[in-house]
């Protein structure tokens, strides 16, 4: 008699839909040589490159869907120099019930938090911080997988 046991398979955590938005561009953006939609893109497309789906304006709300903001805050120093506070942010937001308070809330659950500061020339300042975007969007990736 032959006794087999088959062990469960383990699935890795799939990635679910993530919705990438930044902040409304600013004219200290511009004098930095910074738009927020060249950041929005190479961070799509990083997650593109990670097999992740870019969920569609009306899935955006949807609780299962991860939200990933863009935050930039330049502070331009010279005319050809600025310094730049950036960051990258993933969370979803659940609705729990309050047992005190006897209602439902939306909470943010954040999954991963990156940042930096940085001095870079303005003609160097858009490929820099997309660079950091990217390394940033692999680095939640892989800490979304292990949570």
């Amino acid at each position: 008699m032959t006794l087999s046991i088959v062990a469960p398979a383990v699935h890795a955590r799939e990635t679910p839909k993530m919705h990438v938005y930044s902040e409304t561009e600013l004219d200290a953006l511009s004098d930095c040589g910074f738009r927020y939609a060249s950041s929005v893109a190479a961070v799509q497309s990083e997650l593109r490159r990670n097999n992740v789906e870019i969920a569609k304006i009306a899935e955006k709300y949807d609780p299962t869907t991860l939200q990933v903001s863009l935050t930039v805050n330049p502070r331009p120093i010279s005319s050809v120099a600025c310094a730049m506070s950036y960051r990258l942010q993933m969370y979803h937001m659940q609705n729990i019930y309050h047992v005190l308070k006897q209602r439902s809330e939306f909470v943010i659950v954040e999954s991963c938090s990156l940042g930096g500061l940085a001095y870079f020339p303005a003609t160097d300042m858009q490929t820099r911080i997309n660079e950091e975007f990217r390394d940033m969007t692999n680095e939640c990736i892989a800490e979304y997988l292990k949570q």
